[in-house]
């Protein structure tokens, strides 16, 4: 399977698009797809998971979890991600799938069922949420 790199950039109120890196996207165009034909993608940028959502994450969602059940942080993610993030394929074996992955509203979704689990699974423990707690390094 051939991977195509991503260009990004934005489109105006006339609607024009400016690629941010046009050197970059002339060179490609250029050197990989001249003479052929091609198909293009256009879509909104998914914003991804925020530093702070995976601070958050971390710090405060896996190692209060890995504390209460007795995991090292390590197994607490893997056992997170086998939980909430195993995608069925279809008659193929299964995937995990990944917080890198998750737009910042999938993942605030994430937190919250990982949050509700806790309550109802693990006898009402709680975890705070991002206002409820200072993350620091």
């Amino acid at each position: 399977m051939a991977h195509a790199p991503v260009f990004e950039g934005e489109v105006d109120d006339a609607g024009q698009l400016r690629v941010f890196d046009l050197d970059r996207f002339k060179r490609y165009l250029l050197n990989s797809l001249k003479g052929g034909r091609v198909r293009i993608v256009v879509s909104r940028e998914k914003k991804v998971r925020s530093l702070e959502q995976n601070g958050y994450y971390h710090a405060v969602v896996v190692d209060l979890l890995a504390e209460k059940i007795g995991y090292t942080h390590d197994e607490m993610h893997d056992a997170l991600k086998l939980k909430f993030l195993l995608k069925e394929n279809f008659g193929k074996p299964p995937t995990l799938g990944s917080t890198k992955e998750l737009s910042t509203v999938e993942f605030e979704e994430l937190m919250a069922r990982i949050r509700e689990w806790a309550v109802t699974e693990l006898d009402g423990f709680l975890i705070p949420l991002p206002n409820e707690v200072e993350v620091t390094e």
